[in-house]
């Protein structure tokens, strides 16, 4: 599909949730998470690319980055929102039942 000229002339954008996968799974779990270059490449630089992320750390980030190219071809805008989440809270309490009950 992606090799066809007349379906990349029509697509517009790659978007690419939950992208910090990109840095764990592509080693071993979802191998081709590994390659979103290649389907980089075939996209060819006309087509743009979008990968979004609420948890992105520096080194994930970087590693998603380089693993598409980002900005090589094209200009790169990042939005950075923070992780501060007032909404959410973690709270750990003791089983009330184990697993075998």
């Amino acid at each position: 599909l992606f090799r066809s000229a007349k379906f990349r002339a029509r697509l517009l954008t790659v978007f690419v949730d939950e992208a910090h996968v990109m840095f764990d799974w592509a080693k071993e779990f979802r191998q081709d998470y590994g390659g979103l270059k290649q389907l980089r490449i075939l996209t060819g630089i006309e087509s743009g690319w979008a990968l979004f992320s609420a948890t992105f750390p520096t080194e994930v980030f970087n590693f998603c980055f380089t693993s598409v190219s980002m900005g090589d071809y094209r200009p790169f805008w990042g939005i950075d929102l923070g992780c501060d989440r007032p909404n959410v809270a973690l709270w750990v309490r003791p089983m009330d039942y184990s697993k075998s009950s």
